[in-house]
């Protein structure tokens, strides 16, 4: 899952569920890349549609990635989404199954 901030309110939350102001490249149908420990592309998939969350006084929009046919063999892996600006974030072969979770904000 990818988590971004928003800056919506919980309590009228009857409209689309998109990132905050400064990251438009995170959205449904964005990019999530896979890279081994070498910064190798070993798989590629995009994210879903935005879901809400709340948290404690905060409201997030999370959206939901699959990245198919990844083989996991690798003690690190780095994931990245949206403008290259935003850099990977190393990731354990144990947390990769687990589901590894990303947040922006």
């Amino acid at each position: 899952m990818l988590n971004a901030a928003t800056d919506l309110d919980p309590v009228n939350a009857s409209y689309d569920c998109v990132s905050a102001e400064g990251y438009a490249d995170v959205a449904e149908g964005a990019q999530i890349t896979a890279t081994n420990a070498s910064g190798d592309v070993v798989a590629i998939g995009t994210l879903g549609a935005g879901q809400y969350e709340f948290e404690s006084d905060k409201m997030f929009c999370q959206f939901p990635f699959t990245i198919a046919d990844i083989v996991l063999d690798e003690k690190l892996y780095g994931l990245s989404v949206g403008n290259v600006f935003r850099g990977d974030v190393q990731f354990s072969e144990k947390d990769m199954r687990v589901g590894p979770r990303l947040y922006l904000g």
